[in-house]
């Protein structure tokens, strides 16, 4: 079971693990998808219509918000971050003297 908490919007790459899933459905059968969260400017309209199209009704599971995060993650084998901005970029990082 993939896991994924979080704000839901394009932002946060949520297509990306979609698009993944649905080439680790093709030879893993029992792949699960679960994803809570709030939904921002009618993301979660669009992120159905991608599950539609990839096929991915049977797998993926949306709960909205969840006010049992332990649980969630309890049922989740692998959490999922993703994000199409890096909040700390390269130069941050660098200016920061991390390296």
């Amino acid at each position: 079971v993939i896991g994924y908490a979080g704000r839901l919007n394009a932002n946060k790459g949520i297509d990306i693990l979609l698009d993944s899933s649905a080439l680790l459905y093709k030879k893993y059968k029992n792949i699960k998808v679960k994803i809570v969260g709030q939904d921002e400017d009618g993301y979660l309209e669009r992120m159905y219509m991608h599950i539609c199209r990839l096929g991915l009704q049977d797998i993926v599971e949306y709960n909205g918000i969840e006010k049992n995060m332990k649980k969630f993650y309890y049922a989740t084998a692998t959490k999922m971050a993703l994000r199409r901005e890096e909040y700390w970029g390269l130069s941050r990082l660098l200016r920061a003297k991390v390296f």
